[in-house]
């Protein structure tokens, strides 16, 4: 038997997951977790140094957005009102925020200059 393509199988996957548990529609965390345990790479509760290097892995992006997707397309699996709000509020400061030391003149004797 032919298998689907890696992306239908990880749909397949995640759609499955949030339907099993709510507290997976909540925490993308809690849903990498039990993704990367159905693939076989969290054994005993624990992912070693070489299985997060592995290309097999499936990305943690890769199953945020398919999540994401799963969520936009069935809303009976869509997140709890508080972190939706919280999601929606993140996605609107996105790259809002500039991270600024300030600036200060020294000489070359290592006098500061205002």
């Amino acid at each position: 038997m032919k298998l689907p393509p890696k992306s239908n199988r990880l749909y397949l996957v995640i759609k499955e997951l949030l339907t099993e548990k709510v507290e997976y529609r909540d925490s993308d965390k809690k849903l990498l977790w039990a993704v990367w345990e159905k693939e076989g790479h969290v054994v005993g509760g624990k992912l070693s140094y070489g299985d997060w290097l592995s290309p097999s892995l499936t990305s943690s992006e890769s199953i945020r957005r398919t999540r994401q997707k799963i969520q936009e397309k069935d809303p009976s699996l869509q997140a709890s009102p508080r972190i939706q709000a919280l999601r929606k509020r993140r996605q609107k400061t996105k790259g809002t925020f500039v991270y600024r030391e300030p600036f200060v003149l020294v000489d070359p004797l290592g006098i500061v200059k205002n």
